[in-house]
C-alpha cells in the first residue's frame, strides 16, 4: 500500500497545488481546480485513486487552509460527501 502524506497546500488563482509525498521519497503535485484536476507525474490509475482519496481526507480536515470549491471539486473525484 502506498503510504500518502500530504506536505502543504498553496494556491494559485482559483487552483489549489498539493505538494505530496509518496511512500515518504517520491514528490508529487496535484493541481486541482473547479473542473479540472492534474497529477504530476502520471501515476499508476490505482495510485492516483489512493492519492485523490488521501487529499481529499486532508483538505476536508484542514478546511481553513483549502477553499471550499476546491474541496467539493475533490469530494465529487473520489465521491465523498462534500
Amino acid at each position: 500500500m502506498t503510504e500518502v502524506q500530504v506536505r502543504e497546500c498553496n494556491l494559485d488563482g482559483s487552483d489549489a497545488v498539493f505538494a505530496i509525498a509518496l511512500s515518504g521519497w517520491m514528490l508529487v503535485e496535484l493541481r486541482v481546480g473547479r473542473t479540472h484536476h492534474l497529477i504530476e507525474p502520471k501515476l499508476d490509475p490505482r495510485v492516483e485513486e489512493t492519492v485523490l482519496l488521501s487529499v481529499a481526507r486532508w483538505a476536508s480536515s484542514h478546511a481553513s487552509a483549502v477553499p471550499y470549491e476546491i474541496r467539493r471539486r475533490l469530494a465529487a473525484l473520489v465521491c465523498l460527501p462534500s
